[in-house]
């Protein structure tokens, strides 16, 4: 029979050892399966499983407890972490030697890969070709004749108000 239940267990166990203290004498001897058991062994194997299942309920408890503690402490940890790593960061950010004290690593490079690279420029040129920006050096460079204004014809004096204009 299985039983997997812990009380159920227990309860058997209870009744095996009432049993062979009830019917079976000290020199009897119990084969199981080919190995020979006396009935004070038998009964100390169900007292020990009893012993020891009793004493899960309370372990089981602290452990319980244990593991609560330990996660909110890990809570706590972490919500201050990032912040303790970025002060570690800002105040020994040169000194490797401080960094390895305290465990954080050092600001790793930004790696760009060769592509974006080239991507990039060739963006770059065709926004500076398409709004026709130049810098200082192609500036200077750009020589020539202006194109003049054509010379406007000199407006007609002001008249006073309520004299007719008459055209010419």
């Amino acid at each position: 029979m299985s039983y997997t239940n812990r009380p159920t267990r227990q309860s058997i166990d209870g009744s095996y050892i009432n049993g062979l203290k009830k019917h079976a004498t000290k020199s009897t001897i119990i084969y199981i399966d080919g190995v020979p058991y006396t009935p004070a062994t038998l009964t100390s194997i169900f007292q020990q499983e009893i012993d020891t299942g009793a004493a899960v309920t309370p372990a089981k408890g602290t452990w319980q407890k244990a593991v609560a503690d330990a996660k909110a402490a890990k809570d706590a940890a972490a919500a201050v972490r990032p912040g303790f790593e970025q002060w570690v960061q800002a105040t020994y950010g040169k000194d490797p030697e401080a960094l390895a004290d305290f465990a954080v690593p050092g600001k790793k490079p930004r790696v760009i890969k060769p592509a974006t690279l080239v991507a990039s420029a060739a963006k770059a040129a065709a926004t500076r070709e398409a709004r026709g920006t130049r810098g200082k050096v192609q500036k200077k460079a750009i020589t020539g004749a202006t194109a003049t204004a054509p010379a406007t014809p000199a407006a007609p004096a002001a008249t006073p108000p309520g004299t007719p204009v008459t055209k010419a």
